[in-house]
């Protein structure tokens, strides 16, 4: 079963077990196909942000000025979608409180590597 809204997820466990389920497998959390592609992106403009300030610095270091870019490679773009694990003891033991969920964030990020030309 798949559902959007997050704040969903305890009840829609209870009402799967007060249905008469006894067994609730995983709980997996992931990334709309539109956000996730806006996060790798920004995951991206981060670290090229992160590798412009680091050869402006080798630059202003070694007193040669930043021409600019001559090649640029993304590798390592991960979006990590966590796993929920149920916060309340048995699920299926009657007059439970409601069902929590406990999550970490889904984590997105990226890698570059920039090849930068300096001139003196």
């Amino acid at each position: 079963m798949t559902i959007t809204d997050v704040d969903r997820v305890g009840e829609v466990i209870d009402a799967a077990i007060e249905a008469g389920a006894d067994d609730v497998g995983r709980v997996n959390f992931a990334l709309q196909a539109e956000t996730r592609a806006t996060l790798r992106r920004d995951a991206i403009d981060a670290a090229l942000a992160t590798a412009d300030e680091e050869a402006a610095h080798v630059a202003d270091n070694r007193n040669v000025d930043l021409e600019g870019t001559t090649a640029v490679t993304t590798s390592d773009v991960r979006v990590r979608p966590v796993e929920g694990h149920l916060a309340s003891g048995d699920a299926a033991a009657e007059a439970a409180p409601p069902t929590e969920i406990e999550t970490d964030p889904v984590s997105v990020s990226a890698s570059v590597t920039v090849t930068y030309a300096f001139v003196e």
